[in-house]
């Protein structure tokens, strides 16, 4: 699956990857919306990024989305900061670039 960047992995609150003091980091976060809010998304972009399976470190138990913190919090930095690959009008335009030197 290539990673795709979004106004997800973006997110004030998934950049800063900080999980307060107060905040258990091993606490299982339960639905859209408890998710959502660890990443700083509303529960319904949350909801769809879940089910277009762009949030990593969560599993689906039934209809229930259920991650821990950390794992949520580490999965989606490691995407946010991975390479995104070219896209295809990208690599065409490097194509012809090199094939006219």
């Amino acid at each position: 699956m290539t990673a795709i960047k979004s106004d997800l992995f973006t997110s004030t609150a998934l950049a800063k990857n900080l999980i307060p003091a107060t905040k258990d980091p091993d606490q299982v976060l339960k639905g859209a919306e408890e998710i959502g809010a660890e990443l700083g998304l509303s529960k319904r972009k949350a909801y769809y990024h879940l089910e277009k399976g762009h949030i990593r470190g969560v599993r689906k138990m039934g209809s229930l989305w259920i991650g821990t913190r950390r794992n949520i919090r580490q999965a989606n930095l490691e995407v946010a900061n991975a390479p995104v690959a070219a896209t295809p009008a990208e690599q065409h335009a490097t194509e012809s670039a090199s094939a006219e030197a």
